[in-house]
């Protein structure tokens, strides 16, 4: 299931679902939102690295943005 990202920044859902690790070992969430390309909304799949912003990364057109609405991907 997908949930909205908790209005309380230092929460975070303990049955989120990882999709990765980074380098140093961390692990890394699946996450989505919706970015305006064009004119046209688009939904995105991406990454959520906690220690590193409190956004979702997310690729496209081979650039890289930051979501700060999204939503998280957990085990229901």
């Amino acid at each position: 299931n997908w949930i909205k990202r908790p209005s309380d920044d230092n929460s975070f859902p303990v049955n989120a679902i990882r999709g990765g690790r980074t380098a140093e070992r961390e692990p890394l969430y699946i996450g989505r939102c919706t970015l305006q390309f064009d004119g046209e909304p688009t939904e995105l799949i991406g990454k959520i690295h906690r220690s590193a912003s409190k956004g979702l990364y997310v690729p496209y057109g081979g650039k890289e943005y930051i979501c700060n609405d999204y939503d998280i991907l957990v085990c229901a």
